[in-house]
């Protein structure tokens, strides 16, 4: 029974967390600007390098957010690991998610 009720204050913990884990899209475009703009064009202000998916493309094609969290949590290509945390992987999906709702 003690198994049974740790079990369960985990899951309940872990739905918690989650709740508390939504992104903040304005929070989301500041680490776009600072940590992926010498790469990618983020809000048309900078120069971005031809290999890296402009951000405006990337909500297009960005599918889920699941799919972002994937990729963010565990980037490949020509992407350098970020390191990035919990918070800033889903404040980042929020602002690509709103980039491509506005079109």
């Amino acid at each position: 029974m003690a198994r049974i009720t740790w079990l369960a204050a985990v899951l309940v913990f872990a739905a918690v967390s989650d709740a508390g884990a939504a992104g903040d899209s304005i929070a989301g475009k500041d680490l776009a600007v600072t940590w992926c703009s010498s790469c990618h064009l983020v809000d048309g202000r900078n120069r971005a390098d031809d290999k890296a998916l402009p951000f405006a493309a990337m909500a297009r094609a960005a599918g889920s957010p699941e799919r972002l969290r994937a990729f963010l949590v565990d980037p490949h290509g020509g992407m350098p690991p970020l390191g990035l945390g919990r918070q800033e992987i889903e404040n980042l999906i929020a602002y690509i998610v709103r980039l491509g709702a506005k079109e």
